[in-house]
């Protein structure tokens, strides 16, 4: 009896997460074609109109998000094109909106693809330890001088 309830657990757990996994990845998809209209709106000035403070007042209002997460997805959406291989896990899922943040916050643009594959192993709090630590110099641009 107990092997057979234990067999039906875990039988339901593999369910559960590969559904859950599924409907973070199109969450995440959503998020990232927000975030692309965001840039887009902040590149053609799209934003603006009467009574708009700033991009973040007006994500607010259109999205009906929190004034913080209207930061955290204007400040994403101003380095899209900076960070194209962040952006495009993004786009397709495999990092979720919080990673990308983090992401963003930290690295220069020249880190973008070994973080980007970094990323999409690590949980955000490990993310927001090893980017936050990391004292970022581009050897190359040294080499150079």
């Amino acid at each position: 009896m107990v092997v057979v309830e234990a067999e039906v657990r875990e039988q339901v757990t593999v369910r559960l997460e590969g559904e859950l996994g599924s409907l973070c990845g199109m969450a995440n998809v959503t998020a990232a074609r927000t975030v692309a209209v965001i840039a887009e709106a902040l590149e053609t000035g799209a934003w603006e109109g009467w009574g708009i403070r700033s991009p973040e007042h007006w994500v607010t209002w259109k999205c009906g998000m929190s004034p913080r997460r209207a930061r955290a997805w204007v400040a994403i959406a101003r380095r899209w094109t900076e960070l194209p291989v962040t952006m495009a896990a993004f786009t397709e899922g495999r990092l979720s909106e919080d990673q990308v943040a983090v992401v963003c916050r930290h690295i220069p643009a020249w880190a973008d693809a070994e973080v980007a594959e970094l990323a999409t192993m690590a949980t955000v709090p490990q993310l927001v330890r090893a980017l936050a630590r990391y004292a970022w110099t581009d050897t190359d641009t040294e080499a150079e001088a």
